[in-house]
């Protein structure tokens, strides 16, 4: 049994959980299954391991369960929503759960793309779960834009609007090299990031996805230098974010934000739905994707297939084997113009250097981008008409539609 299987026979019991009996399957998405306590209507509280086992244990029993005799069935763990490996941080709650089911039969649901060689649970893996994330593609197909008649004024559009270190030096360097054939945005997302990011380095990774949860929760205690009581979060104080250099002293001598709209700094709606036509006229995507550094699973988030929908050549700054897992789902990345023999380099600095030098070798190759894409329409049409596709079919996968009350129709 997959995801497929269990889409729209789901009984709620309550919301991101579910269960059908005859099928003998239990449905939970991630984030519940580490936050189980309520906080208020819309927030939870993130709990420590012995926590999330035992009230998972505990709402079994009240929903009628018999623990000893859940083997036969299938429990899904849905963490779509997350791009961090779900198996790494809950691997000792799933030691738990392995006691109550068979560990084939504990399936998660995964939108990033790892090596799960030894793992031996079942790893269902969705890369095309972003496909429609926000609904960015029905809002742009509503607009009914006319991708054909705008006339392209730029080679390259690189979107970096939350910033980090690699994104910050990777837009200066772009504006070096093609200033006059790049339209760029850096640092101009949201104001409480903007905040935040201009005098700090970007957080680094956790080895937890508990240890994450724990780490915003005693964020304030940890920058205001406060005791932590906690015995399990006093390590966390080795996560203490570091003064640096500022962004804006990075991206020196360019204006920082670097904004694409006129009114400069943009909401998260906007973000997502992103109509102004100055984002369709360039040729080539430079994805700055959320996965960018060499530990990182790949991870295709709505911006890549935002490049396809605004029928562009994608190009990605990004994990190692980005590339790969987006051709696999059937996308034409036009490797006869533009050569991603990057997405191969393990090292981030020399992955960056070969993506640079296929930038430039386009540019030197296509100095009419408009006649180019003449050339490549009907390419170009594919690739959304796919992307369509993907939409549809990851619709009926969405959280709500699992379950009896769900659409599980194409809007």
């Amino acid at each position: 049994m997959i995801l497929k299987d269990v889409a729209g026979i789901l009984h709620k019991r309550r919301p991101n959980f579910g269960l059908n009996s005859n099928h003998k399957v239990l449905y939970i998405t991630y984030p519940l299954l580490l936050e189980p306590l309520t906080l208020s209507v819309t927030n939870n509280i993130p709990a420590t391991r012995e926590v999330i086992s035992d009230t998972f244990i505990q709402s079994l029993k009240e929903y009628g369960f018999d623990i000893e005799n859940l083997k036969e069935w299938t429990l899904f763990i849905d963490a779509r929503a997350d791009w961090w490996l779900p198996h790494v941080g809950i691997a000792d709650i799933l030691e738990t759960l392995s006691s109550i089911f068979e560990q084939k039969n504990i399936h998660i649901l995964s939108n990033s793309v790892f090596d799960n060689t030894g793992v031996n649970y079942t790893i269902e893996f969705h890369s095309a779960a972003s496909a429609n994330l926000f609904g960015y593609y029905d809002t742009l197909v509503q607009s009914n834009v006319d991708f054909k008649s705008i006339i392209l004024d730029k080679h390259f559009i690189a979107l970096a609007r939350r910033p980090t270190k690699n994104r910050v030096l990777l837009v200066k360097r772009l504006l070096d090299l093609f200033s006059k054939d790049l339209r760029a945005s850096c640092g101009s997302g949201s104001p409480k990031d903007s905040i935040i990011n201009k005098n700090v380095e970007h957080m680094g990774s956790f080895p937890y996805m508990v240890d994450r949860a724990m780490y915003w929760q005693y964020l304030n205690n940890i920058k205001n230098g406060i005791d932590i009581t906690d015995e399990d979060a006093k390590i966390l104080r080795s996560y203490e974010v570091k003064s640096t250099v500022s962004f804006r002293e990075l991206f020196a001598p360019y204006d920082y934000p670097l904004n694409i709209e006129d009114d400069g700094i943009v909401d998260n709606a906007q973000q997502h739905s992103a109509l102004d036509q100055k984002f369709f006229s360039a040729m080539v995507n430079i994805i700055c994707e959320t996965t960018e550094n060499d530990h990182h699973p790949v991870n295709l988030s709505e911006k890549t297939f935002k490049a396809f929908a605004w029928h562009q050549i994608p190009i990605w700054h990004a994990s190692v084997g980005h590339a790969k897992v987006t051709r696999e789902l059937g996308f034409d990345l036009f490797d006869d113009i533009i050569n991603h023999d990057y997405d191969n380099i393990e090292t981030y600095n020399e992955r960056t250097d070969k993506l640079i030098e296929s930038l430039i070798n386009f540019r030197n190759e296509y100095p009419d981008v408009n006649k180019l894409r003449t050339m490549i329409w009907d390419r170009l049409e594919n690739n959304n008409k796919l992307l369509a596709k993907l939409v549809e079919e990851e619709r009926v996968l969405e959280v709500e539609n699992l379950f009896k009350t769900g659409k599980r129709l194409s809007t």
